[in-house]
């Protein structure tokens, strides 16, 4: 997901983060690179509860609550 999205191919990346997410959903960085690609679409609300899961899992993790913070 992270190099289709580094390609501009947010759908794509999308639909593979998606499936790492129903795959694995207790690893917070996927939840942050999902919610990336959701801002990037344009689906910010989505993107925003991705990344509060993602704080919920690693409420240390400062690159999360950056990520956050500039969504």
């Amino acid at each position: 997901g992270n190099l289709l999205h580094e390609q501009g191919r947010l759908k794509d990346a999308l639909v593979h983060l998606e499936t790492a997410l129903s795959l694995r959903a207790d690893i917070p960085e996927v939840h942050g690179n999902l919610a990336i690609v959701l801002a990037g679409l344009g689906r910010g609300e989505e993107a925003l509860a991705r990344l509060e899961d993602a704080v919920r899992l690693r409420p240390t993790d400062p690159d999360l609550h950056y990520k956050l913070g500039n969504l």
